[in-house]
């Protein structure tokens, strides 16, 4: 699926090209390595991978190696071998992560997670949530100071 054709569903109402456009740009006032993202991957492997890698201690190693493999390289995060690489690069045995995509380990996880997503409706990640106040993807330090210090 075409990133366009990803936001058009999860988020009514978005211009693709304008969420693209400030992506780049925050990524490149931040300093982050980013590439225009032509395909959306299906992530839930990925993130089945995180949970269990956050149960290991290696949670911030992996999830920086999956952006970077996502966000600059622009790789396919539903391919297993592609995520075994993450997970050797975050030094986390590939055998073991092998073995917890094969048996479900932490879907159950994640599907609460969904469905937790779904209830607060969120539809775009990041989403930074305050009480009744929202910011929905990526964010400037400004924002994000300007939420977490309102009332």
């Amino acid at each position: 699926m075409s990133f366009a054709e990803a936001m058009a569903q999860k988020a009514k109402n978005t211009d693709p090209q304008k969420i693209a456009v400030r992506l780049a740009s925050t990524a490149r006032d931040l300093g982050l390595a980013f590439t225009e993202q032509l395909m959306v991957s299906n992530t839930r492997k990925a993130q089945e991978i995180g949970l269990w890698a956050q149960s290991r201690g290696k949670g911030h190693e992996f999830h920086n190696a999956a952006y970077r493999a996502y966000f600059a390289e622009a790789l396919n995060l539903h391919d297993t071998e592609v995520l075994m690489d993450l997970v050797q690069k975050a030094g986390l045995d590939p055998a073991e992560a092998r073995t917890v995509l094969e048996t479900s380990f932490f879907a159950h996880a994640v599907d609460a997670d969904w469905d937790l997503a779904k209830q607060m409706e969120i539809v775009v990640i990041p989403t930074f949530i305050k009480g009744n106040k929202r910011l929905a993807g990526a964010q400037t330090y400004g924002a994000l100071k300007k939420l977490a210090t309102s009332q």
